[in-house]
């Protein structure tokens, strides 16, 4: 893995799939989007647990995120010293946009069911 890092240019790692100003106008939708995405999706994912349990569940979560985040910066790794950085420009919104639009679409069903646990 080292060798594969080491051997990565530094200047690959500065190049975007278009230019400068189409990452910066993309970035600031991202940003937009999770500000108004992400607080109504993590009340709700924090309201399914019982009350006795919301700290505990919501810790769980976390965990599990850090500790399956170094597999992702392992794949991206192999795939910046195999390939270079467009299909990571590709893949990560692309991944991205699925697990949230999944996510979002299990929450939007179960709205209607949805009730606050006691």
């Amino acid at each position: 893995m080292l060798r594969v890092l080491h051997n990565l240019p530094v200047r690959a790692l500065l190049v975007a799939a278009g230019p400068a100003w189409i990452v910066a106008v993309a970035l600031l939708f991202a940003g937009l989007a999770n500000g108004i995405v992400n607080p109504s999706l993590h009340t709700i994912l924090t309201m399914r647990f019982p009350a006795s349990l919301r700290t505990q569940g919501l810790a769980a979560i976390m965990v599990a995120d850090i500790t399956l985040a170094p597999a992702g910066y392992l794949g991206a790794a192999l795939v910046l010293g195999h390939w270079g950085v467009t299909p990571i420009f590709v893949a990560v919104p692309l991944v991205q946009t699925l697990a949230m639009g999944t996510r979002a679409a299990t929450t939007l069903r179960e709205r209607s069911r949805l009730q606050v646990a006691t």
